[in-house]
């Protein structure tokens, strides 16, 4: 079986479930190769969400950790990890910044301390949080309605929101252009 890139390249210590899934995904041979759908079904991406789900759990233990990924991640959720799969890098990047606050908002920079003022350059009412812009900024008001059918949303109505909805709405808040 041939393989690009040489899993020489893969980090020793994985689990074999990992180590079996990169082997398969690597596969250059079409004809042995897997298609991505049963790959999503391996046994290793179930692992992986067992992992992430200690992960979580270890979050909601803490007291002041991991705000932003407690509000809008509830756990392991495979159709969100089949359409992040689908993603360009900016796509996923902004994704990924609105799940878990991990994006340069003014509120982020202030906590790693890259800037001085948490407010939201947009409306400068509020900390700049993913929160902040999907939910409660004024500035994003009338984009907010166009695409969620509300002026104003809260944590739940957020939770329910479809990925490729929060793309929608980033790219209108022309936030991460």
């Amino acid at each position: 079986m041939k393989t690009s890139p040489p899993l020489e390249d893969v980090p020793c210590g994985l689990p074999d479930q990992v180590n079996d899934l990169i082997r398969l995904g690597w596969t250059v041979d079409k004809a042995r190769r897997p298609s991505a759908a049963s790959l999503l079904e391996h046994e290793a991406f179930c692992l992986l969400g067992e992992i992430f789900v200690g992960v979580i759990t270890d979050c909601s233990g803490a007291t002041a950790g991991c705000r932003q990924a407690k509000m809008f991640l509830q756990g392991p959720n495979k159709r969100l990890t089949c359409f992040a799969m689908g993603l360009s890098r900016k796509h996923l990047r902004i994704i990924t910044g609105l799940l878990t606050g991990h994006v340069a908002f003014n509120r982020h920079l202030t906590v790693m301390k890259i800037c001085t003022d948490p407010l939201c350059p947009k409306c400068g009412e509020e900390e700049e949080t993913a929160y902040h812009l999907l939910g409660r900024c004024s500035a994003t008001m009338m984009a907010r309605y166009s695409i969620f059918g509300s002026y104003l949303m809260d944590i739940t109505g957020l939770q329910q929101v479809q990925p490729h909805t929060l793309l929608r709405f980033a790219k209108a808040s022309k936030r991460f252009t």
